[in-house]
C-alpha cells in the first residue's frame, strides 16, 4: 500500500514537472515566433484569423463557387431542354410551359429559327440575386428560380422576362456565328459595338417596360445621355450605369426601327452574319442612314423628348438629404422616437443592401448587412422584421428571417430558409412569404422572440410568385401577382375555405409597392397620362363604388413610398441613382367605378371604362368566363406534404376554377433523372500568360451540361520562349468537392541568378479543392515533374538541378474584393491571400528533397472616394540540400517587388517584403489617340518597398527602393481590352534608377473563350 502510494507521488511529480516544461517550452517556442516566426504557425494563424475577421466582411460579394449541387432532372419541350433541382419538380411543368411560349415569340421576332440548335436551359435553387447568364461557348442559359421582385434594377425582371432576354442574346450571338465557328463569332464581337448587341437582344426580348422609358425620359432631362466613347465601356461600368446604358441602346434601336422598318434590326443581325468585319456598311444598308446620323437623329429626338410640353407639369422633389445614401436606396420608415430607418447599398458598387438606422439625424450606422430591401416594423415590440442573405453549407445564398430590435441584439427570427418579406403583424403573429424548391407560401409565427407556433397561411400554386403582400384592417391578405401579361390584385380572407378570392383590380401596367393604411390600397403603378411613368395611386372603397386617384407627379417615378405624419418619403430617379425624396400628396386624378362589387366572392368586373389611362382597359368584362360567379362556394384543394412546419395544417389553395381561367395548368412533360450529357466545342483560340508573358493557343474543351466533368485539351506558344507546349486537363466534381488532373509539356524561359535559360518541364499534376467559403478555396496535389534544360545560358554560369522534382504541396486562396468596375487593375476595398506549402519527396524515384513555404497578403484600404492604400507583404523560405539547385529559387527585383531594382538582384532561400504604396485614378484625356484607342482608367500609383533574400551564409540586408507606376485598361480600336504597366522606381541608398513596362492582352480571353 504504500509502495503504491510513492509510486503515485512520483508520477505525480513526473507529470507535474513534463506539464511545467510542456509550458516552458511552448512559452519558449512563443517568444522565438515572436522574435524568428515559424512560417508554418504563421500560416495556420492568419488562415484561421481570416475565416473569423474577414469573412462576413466581403463574402456577399463574392459567388465563384459551384451551386449546382444535389440531385438534377430534365424536362423537354421542342426545340427547348431544362435542367432543374429535382426538389423542383412540382413547379416545373408550368415554368416549362411558359418558356415554350417564350421560345416561340421570341423566335418570331427573329423571323427564323434554327431548329437543329435546341436551346439548354439550367435552373438553380437558391435565395442569391441571379439574373441569369449565357453560356457563349454553347449557347445555354443559366437562370435562378427566385425572383427578387423588390430590386430596382433589371433584376427585377420576371422569370419569363430574363429567360426571354438570355434567349434573344443567343439568337443576337447565333446571328454572328455558330456556337461550333467559334471564331467568326468572336470576330463579330470584336467587330460589333457590344451596347449594340445587348440593345438589339431587349429590343427583341419584350417591349420597354416602365423602368426604361422613365430613366431615358430622367436622362434627356438631365443631359446626361451617354456618348458613343461611353457607351464603349459598357462592360466596366457599375450595374447602375450597365442598366442605363442598355436602356438607352435599347431605345435607340427602337428608334432607328421606327424610322426604318420593324424589319430593319432582323436585316442588320442577317447580314452582320455574313461579313461581321463591313459593320458601318451593313448598318447603313439595313436602317437607311449611316452610323453617324443615326446617332445624330437620335440625340435630336431625345433633345425634343426632354421639352415636351406635356411633361412640363412634373415636379422635381427636394431630395431627403441623407449622407451617402449609395445609388440603390429604398424602404423609408419613421419610427414614433424619430427615429429613421431605410436599406441602402453604399458600401457596395451593385443592387446589394445594408439597413441602416439614423437615430435622430445624428449618426448613421448599418444594423444589419446583405438584407432583402423589404422589412416590417412592428410598434409594439419595438422590433424590425427582414430577411436576410446567408450561407449556408452547401454554399447557397439563403434568406432567414431576422429580427432587428431598435435597441437590443439582432437574431434569426426564423429558423427555414427561403424567408423574407414581412408584411404584418396582427393579433400577436407576424406574417411573411417563404419560398422553398420554387413554391411560395405565407407563413406567420408569433411575435414573441421564440419565434415558435409557425403557421402555413396559404400555398400559391405552382409557377406563381406573389410580387407583393399585404394585409388590410380586416385581417385578409391582399396579394399582387403578374401572369398573363396583367397584374392583378386579389384579396384573400382568412376564413375563405369555401369563398373564391375577389380580383379587386387589374392592370397591363406595372403595379409595385402595395400597402393598406388608413381603410386604403396604396400602390405604385406606371399611368400613360404620366408618360407611364410610375407614380402614387389609391384605391378606396366606399360603399359599392371604387375610387382610382393618382397622388403624385415626379418626373422620376415613385418606386417604393412611405407615409410620415406630414407627408411621404418616395424613392426615385435623380441624376445617378435611386434618391430618397420628401414630397406632398396632391390629388392629380380621380375617377369612381360603379360596378366594382367587393367581398362577394366573384371576380370583379365593369362595363364602363374609366378615363384614367391607367385601366384603360385593365376593368373591361371578363370573357370566356362562363360565369365565373358560380365558382364562389368551390371548395379548395389542399395537400398536407407541402406543410412540412404544420404537420396537421390544410393550407388553402386558389380554386381549380380560378386556376383553369387565369393559369395554364401543369403540362405533361418527359421528365427524367438527369445523367451526364458530354458536350464539345471546337477550336477556341485562348489567350494567357505565363512567368514571362503572353501565350497564344487554341483549345478544345468537352463537359457534362452542369460542367461536374470536364476535359480540356490546349497547345500553347509562347511568345517570348518561342517554344511549343500543351497542357491537358480532366475535372470531375463530386458535390462541392473537385478532382482533377492536369499534364503539361512546355518550354519556359527562367532565369537562375540572373542567368536567362530555358526549361523543358513535364509535369503530372493530381489535385482537389474544396471552397471553404464563398471567397476561400483550399487545394492539394501531388505535382511529378521532370525537368530539363532545353537551351543553355549563353556563358558558363550555374544552371538549375534537373531530374525529377516530386512534391505534395497545399494550398489556400482567398479573394475578397468589393465589386466595382476595374477591380481587376485597381481593387479599392478587399483583401488577398495565397498561402502554400510545398514539400519536395523522394516518391515515384524523386531527386529533389525541399520544404518551401509562402504566404502572400495584399490589404486594398480606400482612403477616401479615390485614394487607395495597398498594403503588401511576401513572406518564404525554401530550405533544401546544399547540392540542391532548385529552379524556383526565391528572388526579388523586376517588376514585382523592389522594382527599383533589376531582376533576381536578390536570390536565395529565404524571402522577407513589405511594399506600400498610394493609387489614384486620374483624369486624362487623349483626344489625338482617342478614334485608336479609348482609356477606359489611368491609375497613377507611388510606392515604397523593402525587402531582401538570403542564403544561409548571410542575415537579411534589406534593400529599399521608391517609385511611381502608371497603370492604365483600354480598348485597342476601341474593341481589344487590354492593360498596360510602364514604372520606374529609385534606390534609397544611391544607384541607377530602373524602369519597366508589362503589356497584357490575357483580357481577350474574356471575349474569345
Amino acid at each position: 500500500m504504500v509502495l503504491d502510494t510513492e509510486k503515485k507521488k512520483r508520477e505525480k511529480t513526473t507529470l507535474l514537472i513534463n506539464k511545467t516544461s510542456l509550458q516552458y517550452n511552448y512559452f519558449r517556442n512563443f517568444k522565438i515566433f515572436i522574435k524568428k516566426p515559424n512560417l508554418i504557425g504563421a500560416l495556420l494563424l492568419f488562415i484561421f484569423s481570416s475565416f473569423i475577421i474577414l469573412e462576413s466582411g466581403y463574402a456577399v460579394e463574392l459567388d465563384q463557387v459551384y451551386k449546382l449541387s444535389g440531385s438534377f432532372k430534365t424536362i423537354s419541350k421542342p426545340g427547348l431542354k431544362i435542367y432543374y433541382p429535382a426538389t423542383c419538380e412540382p413547379v416545373i411543368g408550368e415554368i416549362a410551359s411558359n418558356f415554350a411560349k417564350i421560345r416561340e415569340e421570341v423566335g418570331k421576332a427573329f423571323n427564323r429559327w434554327p431548329n437543329d440548335l435546341p436551346v439548354s436551359v439550367i435552373l438553380t435553387d437558391f435565395d442569391d440575386r441571379d439574373s441569369g447568364t449565357v453560356d457563349t461557348t454553347f449557347d445555354s442559359i443559366n437562370i435562378a428560380l427566385f425572383e427578387e421582385t423588390d430590386s430596382l434594377s433589371t433584376r427585377s425582371f420576371t422569370l419569363e422576362q430574363k429567360f426571354a432576354l438570355r434567349l434573344a442574346n443567343i439568337m443576337v450571338l447565333r446571328t454572328l456565328g455558330p456556337a461550333r465557328r467559334a471564331f467568326k463569332r468572336r470576330v463579330g464581337l470584336l467587330t460589333t459595338p457590344v451596347w449594340l448587341l445587348q440593345g438589339l437582344a431587349m429590343h427583341k426580348a419584350f417591349p420597354m417596360d416602365t423602368l426604361p422609358r422613365t430613366q431615358i425620359i430622367q436622362m434627356a432631362r438631365s443631359g446626361k445621355i451617354y456618348s458613343l466613347e461611353e457607351l464603349d465601356t459598357i462592360n466596366d461600368q457599375t450595374e447602375f450605369e450597365k442598366d442605363r446604358m442598355c436602356f438607352q441602346a435599347r431605345h435607340m434601336i427602337d428608334f432607328w426601327c421606327e424610322k426604318a422598318g420593324e424589319n430593319a434590326a432582323t436585316d442588320f443581325l442577317c447580314a452582320l452574319e455574313k461579313n461581321p468585319i463591313e459593320f458601318s456598311q451593313i448598318f447603313q444598308n439595313s436602317f437607311k442612314m449611316t452610323f453617324k446620323q443615326a446617332l445624330s437623329e437620335y440625340n435630336e429626338y431625345l433633345n425634343n423628348l426632354a421639352h415636351q410640353k406635356d411633361e412640363s407639369s412634373f415636379s422635381n422633389p427636394d431630395i431627403y438629404k441623407i449622407k451617402n445614401e449609395g445609388t440603390y436606396c429604398q424602404g423609408f420608415q419613421e419610427l414614433p422616437d424619430g427615429t429613421e430607418v431605410y436599406v441602402s447599398s453604399r458600401r457596395y458598387f451593385q443592387e446589394v443592401y445594408d439597413l441602416f438606422i439614423d437615430q435622430h439625424r445624428k449618426k448613421q450606422k448599418p444594423i444589419l448587412r446583405n438584407v432583402h430591401p423589404r422589412f416590417f416594423f412592428d410598434q409594439e415590440s419595438g422590433t424590425l422584421y427582414i430577411g436576410r442573405y446567408f450561407v449556408n453549407l452547401k454554399r447557397e445564398k439563403r434568406l432567414y428571417l431576422w429580427a432587428v430590435p431598435v435597441s437590443g441584439e439582432s437574431y434569426r427570427a426564423y429558423s427555414e430558409p427561403g424567408s423574407y418579406k414581412p408584411f404584418a403583424a396582427k393579433d400577436g403573429r407576424l406574417y411573411f412569404l417563404n419560398v422553398q424548391s420554387g413554391k411560395v407560401k405565407i407563413v406567420s409565427i408569433s411575435l414573441d422572440k421564440s419565434g415558435k407556433g409557425a403557421n402555413d397561411e396559404l400555398l400559391f400554386p405552382n409557377g406563381v410568385l406573389p410580387l407583393d403582400v399585404t394585409m388590410d384592417s380586416n385581417g385578409r391578405f391582399l396579394v399582387l401577382i403578374h401572369k398573363n401579361g396583367e397584374f392583378l390584385l386579389l384579396r384573400f380572407d382568412r376564413s375563405f375555405l369555401n369563398k373564391d378570392p375577389d380580383l379587386i383590380f387589374r392592370s397591363k401596367r406595372e403595379i409595385r409597392n402595395l400597402q393598406f393604411f388608413d381603410g386604403k390600397i396604396w400602390f405604385s403603378a406606371s399611368d400613360e397620362a404620366k408618360a407611364q411613368i410610375p407614380q402614387i395611386f389609391t384605391l378606396e372603397t366606399i360603399g359599392n363604388k371604387t375610387v382610382l386617384k393618382c397622388l403624385s407627379n415626379l418626373i422620376g417615378g415613385v418606386w417604393d413610398f412611405s407615409k410620415t405624419d406630414k407627408d411621404f418619403v418616395v424613392s426615385t430617379i435623380k441624376d445617378s441613382g435611386f434618391k430618397l425624396a420628401r414630397c406632398s400628396i396632391n390629388v392629380f386624378s380621380s375617377e369612381e367605378n360603379s360596378n366594382l362589387p367587393t367581398g362577394s366572392g366573384k371576380i370583379a368586373s365593369t362595363e364602363s371604362k374609366p378615363k384614367n389611362n391607367l385601366v384603360k382597359e385593365e376593368l373591361s368584362e371578363v370573357k370566356n368566363e362562363e360565369n365565373l360567379s358560380k365558382v364562389s362556394t368551390a371548395s379548395f384543394s389542399t395537400d398536407a406534404n407541402l406543410s412540412p412546419n404544420s404537420k396537421n395544417s390544410q393550407i388553402p389553395l386558389l380554386t381549380q376554377q380560378f386556376l383553369k381561367y387565369h393559369f395554364s395548368e401543369t403540362p405533361d412533360g418527359n421528365s427524367n433523372p438527369y445523367s451526364p450529357e458530354w458536350r464539345k466545342s471546337y477550336w477556341l483560340p485562348r489567350v494567357s500568360r505565363d512567368e514571362q508573358g503572353a501565350v497564344f493557343g487554341v483549345y478544345s474543351y468537352q463537359s457534362d451540361r452542369l460542367d461536374r466533368n470536364s476535359l480540356i485539351f490546349s497547345p500553347t506558344y509562347g511568345f517570348k520562349s518561342r517554344n511549343w507546349g500543351y497542357l491537358a486537363d480532366w475535372m470531375k466534381r463530386f458535390d462541392l468537392f473537385q478532382t482533377g488532373v492536369t499534364i503539361q509539356d512546355k518550354d519556359v524561359q527562367k532565369s537562375y541568378h540572373s542567368n536567362t535559360y530555358y526549361e523543358r518541364a513535364k509535369t503530372l499534376d493530381i489535385h482537389a479543392s474544396y471552397p471553404f467559403t464563398l471567397s476561400s478555396l483550399f487545394s492539394f496535389g501531388v505535382n511529378l515533374t521532370n525537368r530539363q534544360i532545353a537551351k543553355y545560358p549563353d556563358n558558363s554560369s550555374d544552371v538549375p538541378s534537373i531530374g525529377n522534382d516530386n512534391s505534395l504541396y497545399f494550398r489556400f486562396d482567398k479573394r475578397a474584393i468589393r465589386t466595382q468596375p476595374f477591380s481587376d487593375i485597381f481593387p479599392r476595398k478587399g483583401r488577398e491571400v495565397t498561402a502554400i506549402i510545398k514539400k519536395g519527396m523522394d516518391f515515384f524515384n524523386g531527386e529533389m528533397v525541399y520544404d518551401s513555404y509562402s504566404l502572400r497578403w495584399h490589404e486594398y484600404i480606400p482612403l477616401n472616394d479615390r485614394t487607395v492604400l495597398t498594403l503588401r507583404g511576401w513572406a518564404a523560405e525554401d530550405k533544401k540540400n546544399d547540392e540542391i539547385k532548385r529552379p524556383d529559387d526565391l528572388s526579388l527585383g523586376g517588376s514585382d517587388f523592389l522594382r527599383g531594382y533589376s531582376s533576381s538582384v536578390r536570390y536565395g532561400d529565404s524571402l522577407r517584403a513589405f511594399s506600400l504604396a498610394l493609387g489614384k485614378p486620374l483624369q486624362i484625356e487623349w483626344a489625338a489617340m482617342q478614334k485608336w484607342v479609348h482609356k477606359e482608367i489611368l491609375v497613377l500609383e507611388a510606392f515604397y518597398e523593402i525587402g531582401d533574400v538570403h542564403s544561409r551564409e548571410r542575415s537579411f540586408k534589406y534593400l529599399q527602393d521608391e517609385g511611381i507606376e502608371l497603370k492604365t485598361k483600354a480598348l485597342l480600336l476601341r474593341r481589344i481590352p487590354f492593360s498596360f504597366r510602364i514604372g520606374t522606381a529609385w534606390p534609397t541608398s544611391g544607384g541607377p534608377r530602373h524602369s519597366y513596362w508589362l503589356i497584357d492582352f490575357s483580357a481577350v480571353t474574356g471575349l474569345i473563350q
